[in-house]
């Protein structure tokens, strides 16, 4: 594909992702020994509930994040030095504060320009560059648990399976319990016997005035959807060159490669199954279309091209 022949279009990425162990993202009321889904007020059918939704900004830092990994994997940029540290934060996060008009960190819409295409990740996901807060042109949607309650706001190919299940049915509850470790005899000969003697008789006092967790065991339940629930994930794209979409589409597969939802991940939650479809916005439809994989091609040899200036603007602190 040539560059010069592509047309710019509103592009809608959508996908469903199964749940392949259990989901959690932690909400507002998270107390010390239950942890709840995050939760959103929703009409239904005329009554308000409150349902459990995973946030776009949390699937947002992961996609911008990988994005960013996968442009500096194709120039080959190992290390972000001192002077790259605002760099760093820009890339990863989206930067800070503006600064102000005649600073010389002043940019203006010629400089704009050319760091938007030297840096892909910000045209895409927005940034404050200098004096200016870049909006970015994607759009990331909450991902919405594929069930009854939520019908009305999944597109027409999940109607069917919206039908099938109701929230209740996908949510579950999992507690775990922890033991004082100074219970483990395993553990018995990195403690001073002083440590242990003093734990023996605070036990025996406990038993002796019938108090509750005499073994020191805190129990912690954690809201979660269970594994096998479906979710809806959406992306829109609006008006990207191909550079853009190559890039999204390089970030995308780095996190369709191992792809997480919500938290607790380092403890057996959040790993899904991520299954991609693409269209193009036409008007008031949607026209399918194979994932436009050729333009990870055209950004892969603009980058390369480009890939000592991107590193030199790094390195010099202009970001």
């Amino acid at each position: 594909m040539e560059q010069t022949k592509w047309k710019r279009t509103m592009m809608a990425i959508e996908a469903l992702a199964t749940a392949l162990d259990p989901i959690h993202q932690g909400g507002e009321t998270t107390g010390t020994t239950l942890s709840e889904l995050r939760r959103e007020k929703v009409i239904v059918n005329g009554s308000v509930e409150y349902l459990p939704v995973i946030s776009a900004n949390s699937l947002a830092h992961h996609l911008r994040e990988n994005c960013v990994f996968w442009v500096l994997d194709q120039i080959g940029f190992e290390h972000f030095g001192k002077e790259g540290e605002r760099a760093f934060n820009l890339l990863f996060r989206g930067g800070g504060r503006a600064t102000k008009i005649g600073s010389e960190t002043y940019i203006d819409l010629h400089s704009e320009h050319e760091l938007r295409s030297l840096f892909p990740t910000i045209s895409l996901f927005g940034g404050t560059i200098g004096n200016r807060m870049e909006k970015g042109r994607v759009r990331v949607e909450n991902v919405i648990p594929v069930c009854v309650e939520m019908a009305h706001r999944l597109p027409d190919w999940l109607q069917e399976e919206a039908s099938r299940l109701s929230i209740a049915d996908m949510l579950d509850e999992l507690s775990f319990t922890a033991t004082d470790p100074r219970e483990n005899s395993d553990y018995r000969d990195l403690l001073d016997p002083a440590i242990v003697e003093a734990y023996r008789r605070d036990q025996e006092e406990r038993l002796k005035k019938d108090e509750g967790g005499a073994e020191m065991k805190i129990r912690h339940t954690v809201e979660c959807f269970a594994s096998g629930s479906k979710f809806y994930v959406g992306f829109i794209l609006r008006y990207a060159n191909p550079v853009e979409v190559g890039v999204f589409l390089g970030g995308l597969s780095y996190f369709a490669s191992a792809p997480l939802l919500g938290g607790k991940t380092n403890r057996g939650f959040g790993r899904v199954r991520f299954e991609p479809r693409q269209y193009e916005l036409v008007g008031f439809t949607r026209v399918e279309g194979p994932l436009a994989v050729e333009t990870m091609q055209i950004a892969h040899e603009h980058l390369v091209e480009n890939a000592e200036r991107i590193k030199q603007f790094i390195q010099d602190g202009v970001l």
